[in-house]
């Protein structure tokens, strides 16, 4: 039998409980279509919630019972919607499913799947469901993407050549050899080397702390919010103060051409 599948992995998602009561609706909205005009009982659709909080997990079948543990929840860290009926739950070759998961701990679990034997039903709730999903993506991206460690890494080495300049000029006067001031680079850039070996990947980690792939509004770390908000400050004036450099130079540059 054919199956048509559709997925989409979530990306810089603030999920709220707006969004989730939203989705909720729309799932059981579709599950009632089908069940409706569904006559075989093993192809009926049914909904599970799971939902992984305060570092245990639980699967419930009613949405009033999944959005108290959300609301009571401390940490909330990963929430699935999974669509299954009997024939798809055996084998995913058949039937009908869908599955919605946010997850903050691992990307790979973030992800929005359709799958079906009916084309058309699939293409029509993928396409409600990422509509509803869409409307609460967020600005991360500006951190969660593929060059964030190419930049953290590029500007480690800037920092580590300027550091190791500024220390071989410090120790030059101390060390009475020869060639005293390349000797003292070399010494001051390998102590960096080493110390930035274990703070690129902290560094890394600290980015997708404060800038999360998924995260759960009502359920964000007030002190998180602060400093996030100061690093968008620090880094938008570090952003604003290297323009100006940049345009002063280029000034300076084509000033001194044209004279």
């Amino acid at each position: 039998m054919k199956t048509t599948l559709r997925d989409e992995y979530l990306k810089n998602i603030t999920v709220s409980e707006n969004m989730l009561l939203e989705l909720n609706n729309k799932i059981v909205e579709i599950i009632n279509k089908i069940n409706k005009t569904e006559t075989d009982d093993q192809r009926k659709l049914w909904l599970t919630y799971i939902i992984r909080f305060d570092k245990k997990g639980k699967s419930v079948f009613t949405y009033d019972e999944a959005i108290s543990c959300y609301k009571n929840a401390k940490i909330i860290e990963r929430f699935i919607f999974s669509v299954d009926c009997w024939h798809s739950f055996q084998n995913k070759m058949f039937g009908k499913s869908v599955n919605i998961g946010f997850d903050i701990l691992d990307i790979n679990n973030c992800r929005l799947v359709v799958q079906g034997d009916d084309g058309l039903w699939v293409d029509s709730t993928y396409s409600a469901l990422v509509d509803i999903i869409k409307k609460s993506k967020n600005l991360n991206f500006i951190a969660q993407n593929s060059f964030t460690p190419f930049l953290v890494q590029i500007a480690g080495v800037i920092i580590g050549v300027l550091l190791s300049i500024k220390g071989a000029q410090w120790l030059e006067p101390r060390l009475k050899i020869q060639y005293a001031l390349p000797f003292a680079f070399i010494i001051v850039f390998l102590l960096f080397s080493n110390i930035w070996t274990y703070l690129y990947p902290a560094l890394l980690r600290c980015i997708n702390k404060l800038w999360p792939n998924i995260t759960f509004k009502e359920k964000q770390n007030n002190l998180t919010i602060v400093i996030r908000w100061a690093m968008n400050i620090l880094l938008g004036a570090i952003f604003l103060a290297g323009v100006k450099s940049i345009g002063s130079s280029l000034l300076n540059i084509c000033g001194s051409l044209f004279k």
